[in-house]
C-alpha cells in the first residue's frame, strides 16, 4: 500500500506537470441537459427587464412574472431529474474504479520493482486513476450546473448586482452622510444618554458605548450592537442559509444627526427587499421595532430579524484556561425572565459557563459585565412571543452571544410590538 500511494503521488506531479496530456477534455452536455439549460437561460434573460419595469411601478407584470416563476421551476424540475439521470453510471462508474484500485494495490504492492508485471500494474493503474478522477469532475460539474440554475432572477443576483436594481429610485444611497472630523468622525447619528452614548456609521450599524464614570470621553469595552437589520433565506437542498445585506437607503437625511428623539432607518436589501426600522432614545437607553416586505417575485421568502451582539471580551489570550476565565469574570452575570411553556421563569448564566442553551424566549435580561458598576439591559413591549436568545454552541457567554427579534409579517407596515436596551450607569 505504500508504494502505492508512492505511485498515485507520482501520477498526480506529473499530470500537473503535463496537464495538456493528462486532463481530459471537458465532454460536451447531452442533447437533452443542454437544450433545458438554453431554455432557463432564455427565460431568465426576458425575466430580469420585466422585473426591472416591475419594480419601477409596473405593477401590472406581477401575473406575468409570478407565471414565469412557475413554468421556471418546470424547468429546474426536469433539469433536476436529467442530471440525476447522467449522474447515477457516472457514480456507478466511480464505485466500479475505487474497487479495481483497490484490487490492483495490493498487487502492486506484492509485484517485484523492474519486473513486466510491476510496470503493467503500473500502466493499469495510471489508466484508472485517469478515468476515475473524469467521471469525479463529470459528476462535479453537474452538480455545479444544477446549483447555478436554480437560483433565479431576484434571487440570483449577488449584492453587488442587486445595486443595478434599485437605479430606479433616484433616493436611494448607499451610504449614510456622516460627521467629517472630530470627537464624532464618521458617525450618521449621534445620541449621549445618562452614562453612554449611541453612534450609528455610514452602514446604518448603530453601536451602544458605556462611558467611563471618571472620564466620559472614554469608553467601557466592550460595546454593543443594538438593533440591527437582518434578512436571511434558505435554497432547498443547501445546508445553510444565505444573507441578504443592505444595498441602499432611502428618505435618508442629507446631513448626519445629533440627539435625535426618533430616527428611521429605511431601504431596500439584496433581491429588492423592502425594510424599515424604527428607534426611539430617550435618556436611559433604545426603543427599536421594524418590518419588511418581500416582493411578490421572490423565490425564497426572507427571514427577517432584529438583531442586538453582546460581542466577545477583549484581549483573552487563545490558550486562557477555565480557572482564569472564572476569575476574569467573577460577578459577570446574565439574569433573565423566560417564556417557557405558558408560563415564565427566571434563570442565571455566568460568563464563565458554556450555555448548552437557553431555557426559552427573552421576557427581559438584565446583563453586568466589564463595564465597572455599570449594568445593560433588555426589555420587551407588547412582544408577544419574546426575543430569541442565541449563543453558538459550546460556547460561554464571555465569547458573545445575541438577541433577536424575528418579524412574522411579510408587511412592513403591520409590524408590532418592540424591544430596547438600558444603561444603568450605577448598576440599578
Amino acid at each position: 500500500m505504500h508504494r502505492l500511494k508512492n505511485l498515485l503521488l507520482a501520477l498526480f506531479v506529473a499530470a500537473v506537470c503535463n496537464a495538456d496530456e493528462a486532463v481530459p477534455e471537458t465532454p460536451a452536455r447531452s442533447r437533452k441537459l443542454q437544450q433545458i439549460v438554453d431554455k432557463i437561460e432564455a427565460d431568465d434573460a426576458k425575466y430580469s427587464p420585466l422585473l426591472s419595469e416591475y419594480l419601477g411601478g409596473n405593477k401590472s407584470l406581477e401575473r406575468k412574472l409570478l407565471r414565469m416563476k412557475e413554468g421556471r421551476t418546470e424547468l429546474v424540475a426536469k433539469l433536476e431529474k436529467q442530471v440525476a439521470k447522467e449522474r447515477e453510471p457516472l457514480s456507478a462508474d466511480v464505485d466500479k474504479l475505487e474497487k479495481k484500485l483497490d484490487r490492483l494495490s495490493d498487487r502492486y504492492d506484492r509485484a517485484e520493482e523492474g519486473t513486466a508485471e510491476y510496470d503493467k500494474i503500473k500502466a493499469e493503474i495510471g489508466a484508472f486513476e485517469k478515468k476515475f478522477h473524469a467521471a469525479k469532475e463529470a459528476i462535479a460539474r453537474l452538480d455545479e450546473l444544477l446549483k447555478d440554475r436554480r437560483d433565479f432572477g431576484d434571487d440570483k443576483a449577488d449584492a453587488k448586482d442587486s445595486g443595478k436594481g434599485t437605479a430606479h429610485d433616484d433616493a436611494m444611497v448607499t451610504t449614510l452622510p456622516t460627521v467629517p472630523k472630530g470627537r464624532w468622525k464618521g458617525a450618521h447619528l449621534v445620541y449621549r444618554g445618562n452614562g453612554w452614548h449611541g453612534t450609528m456609521d455610514s452602514k446604518g450599524d448603530l453601536t451602544v458605548h458605556i462611558e467611563d464614570p471618571k472620564n466620559p470621553r472614554k469608553t467601557l469595552s466592550p460595546a454593543m450592537r443594538f438593533g440591527d437589520p437582518d434578512a436571511i433565506y434558505l435554497i432547498p437542498g443547501e445546508p445553510k442559509h444565505r444573507s441578504r445585506p443592505i444595498i441602499g437607503f432611502s428618505q435618508s437625511p442629507s446631513a448626519p444627526v445629533n440627539q435625535p428623539e426618533t430616527y428611521t432607518l429605511q431601504g431596500m436589501m439584496q433581491h429588492y427587499v423592502q425594510f424599515k426600522v424604527d428607534y426611539r432614545f430617550t435618556p436611559d437607553g433604545i426603543w427599536v421595532k421594524g418590518g419588511y416586505q418581500d416582493p411578490a417575485t421572490i423565490d425564497y421568502p426572507s427571514t427577517f430579524r432584529i438583531l442586538t451582539n453582546f460581542r466577545a471580551l477583549p484581549n483573552v489570550p487563545k490558550d486562557v484556561t477555565q480557572a482564569q476565565i472564572e476569575q476574569m469574570t467573577e460577578g459577570y452575570l446574565i439574569t433573565t425572565k423566560e417564556i417557557v411553556g405558558d408560563k415564565t421563569k427566571k434563570f442565571k448564566y455566568p460568563y464563565a459557563k458554556i450555555i448548552e442553551g437557553f431555557a426559552g424566549r427573552i421576557e427581559s435580561a438584565k446583563v453586568t459585565g466589564p463595564w465597572q458598576k455599570a449594568r445593560a439591559e433588555i426589555k420587551t413591549k407588547r412582544l408577544d412571543a419574546g426575543l430569541h436568545p442565541y449563543i453558538y454552541t459550546r460556547f460561554a457567554p464571555w465569547q458573545g452571544f445575541t438577541f433577536y427579534y424575528q418579524a412574522t409579517d411579510n408587511e412592513i407596515r403591520k409590524y408590532r410590538g418592540s424591544y430596547g436596551i438600558f444603561i444603568r450607569p450605577d448598576g440599578h
